[in-house]
């Protein structure tokens, strides 16, 4: 597994991937609890997009969100 942070001037970017066998993000289970809390934690506390690529060479899943300075 691997996590990584890019930090941008407007946004930042948090992607954590893997090499495992991948999955169908289509086909996951709609009543799936942990993805749908990272779905509505990136969408209503950060604000951002979620990103979810998979194929047979691992899973990657990436979402961007705003730098906003308190």
């Amino acid at each position: 597994v691997q996590v990584s942070f890019c930090a941008g001037v407007m946004f930042h970017t948090i992607t954590v991937a893997d090499d495992g066998s991948g999955f169908v993000p289509a086909g996951t289970e709609s009543g799936s609890l942990g993805l749908r809390i990272v779905e509505a934690t990136v969408r209503d506390k950060l604000r951002g997009k979620l990103r979810i690529y998979s194929d047979g060479g691992g899973t990657r899943i990436s979402f961007d969100f705003k730098n906003e300075i308190v």
